[in-house]
C-alpha cells in the first residue's frame, strides 16, 4: 500500500508522542501515483528530518565452532551519539526546527547466516534510546526546539562479505 495504511494510522492516532520515520513514498512518490490521499503530505507530514546514531558497539555471537556456517545468532550492546534535525511544518506545533545531538545507548540482537565461506546476511532488531537530555511532559520537543528524549526500533538487514 506504498506506505499510505501506515500514515494514516500514525496520523488518526494524533500522538504527539511519537514520531514516524518513513521512506520517501508517503512524502514525494504516492502524490504523484494517486489522485487523492487519506492525508496532505504537505500539511500533515514534515518532509524533511532525520535521526542519525553513532554508536560504538560490542557484539556476543554464538561461537563459529559451534554454529560452523549455519544461523549464528547475537546480542549486541552500544553506546555513542544521536544526532536529530527535523525542519518546521508550520501547521505542525511546535512549529520549530530540532537539531540537537544526545548521548544515545542501544540493546539488541539478531542473526547471521552464511550461504557459503565468503557470502552471508545479517538480520537484526535494536532499541535506540537517547541519554543526558531534560525528562520533560513531552519526551521529544519543549518550546525552545529543542529534543531532549528519543527512542526507536530499528531493523536491519544486509549483506555479508567475509574476506
Amino acid at each position: 500500500a506504498e506506505g499510505i495504511v501506515a500514515v494514516s494510522s500514525f496520523l488518526a492516532a494524533a500522538d504527539r508522542h511519537a514520531l514516524l520515520f518513513s521512506f520517501a513514498g508517503p512524502i514525494s512518490i504516492n502524490p504523484l501515483l494517486h489522485d487523492k490521499l487519506p492525508y496532505d503530505p504537505e500539511q500533515d507530514l514534515v518532509p524533511s528530518s532525520c535521526a542519525h546514531t553513532f554508536t560504538g558497539s560490542v557484539v556476543v555471537a554464538l561461537p563459529r565452532r559451534i554454529a560452523q556456517y549455519s544461523l549464528r545468532p547475537y546480542l549486541v550492546a552500544g553506546a555513542g551519539i544521536m544526532r536529530l534535525r527535523s525542519d518546521p511544518n508550520p501547521r505542525l506545533t511546535p512549529a520549530v526546527p530540532i537539531k540537537e545531538t544526545l548521548g544515545a545507548i542501544d540493546v539488541g540482537g539478531g542473526a547471521m547466516g552464511f550461504f557459503n565461506e565468503r557470502v552471508g546476511v545479517s538480520w537484526d532488531l535494536r532499541y535506540f534510546r537517547s541519554v543526558g537530555g531534560e525528562e520533560t511532559g513531552d519526551p521529544l520537543i519543549t518550546t525552545d526546539g529543542l529534543a531532549k528524549q528519543l527512542s526507536f526500533w530499528r531493523a536491519n538487514m544486509a549483506l555479508v562479505l567475509r574476506y
